[in-house]
């Protein structure tokens, strides 16, 4: 039963994919959703209680399994051990915005969020919020093991960490036609995390 019910919800899921990406959030409607499913409309109000929510579902699946890094240590008290999770988070970041689908359906998003208040929960669950939170607990973690000197809060400095990243997506891919970002290398990476940390002992990132 369960693997009949998992099949069925990600069935609708694809079809409300491809509907939102062909459609927008406003042009799709769950009569459209059930009919590419092959589903009745009560079929889906079973997974489903409303199009928000799918909508939701669809960007947490194009996001999959990068996530993983929320398994957070408890301590970081080390600085390698910054140095790997924050790495690990910046790859998770790079491979989510770099996805064109990923950015496609953000821009739905954006563009009903006025008409569509509710939408405004995706912001919350988003790629560069739940960065930030990752992040703050990170440098909280390694300012706590005197790992790094963090005189303004690791609030400031999640921010500015994670700051690169949604600038890109905003200017990248929010902001043109045709949305692409260029993906960043394991090497440019690597030098941005461990350029970000030294410049935090060295107390000279801006505030």
């Amino acid at each position: 039963m369960r693997t009949r019910n998992t099949t069925t919800r990600n069935t609708i899921s694809a079809a409300a994919r491809k509907q939102f990406l062909a459609h927008g959030y406003a042009g799709t409607t769950l009569d459209k959703i059930a009919e590419q499913a092959g589903l009745t409309k009560r079929t889906i109000y079973g997974y489903f209680p409303d199009k928000k929510t799918l909508l939701a579902s669809v960007i947490e699946e194009v996001i999959g399994s990068h996530w993983r890094i929320e398994e957070l240590p408890s301590r970081v008290t080390t600085k390698q051990e910054l140095y790997d999770e924050l790495l690990a988070l910046t790859e998770a970041l790079e491979s989510i915005i770099t996805q064109v689908e990923y950015i496609q359906l953000l821009r739905i998003a954006v563009a009903e969020v006025h008409q569509q208040p509710d939408l405004v929960i995706l912001f919350e669950r988003s790629v560069t919020n739940r960065s930030y939170r990752i992040a703050m607990q990170l440098f909280r973690e390694a300012a706590n093991s005197h790992i790094v000197i963090i005189p303004n809060g690791a609030e400031a400095i999640a921010r500015q960490f994670v700051g690169s990243f949604a600038t890109r997506i905003l200017l990248g891919g929010l902001l043109q036609p045709e949305p692409r970002i260029e993906k960043q290398s394991s090497h440019e990476l690597e030098l941005y995390v461990s350029g970000f940390i030294e410049q935090v002992n060295n107390k000279s990132v801006p505030h």
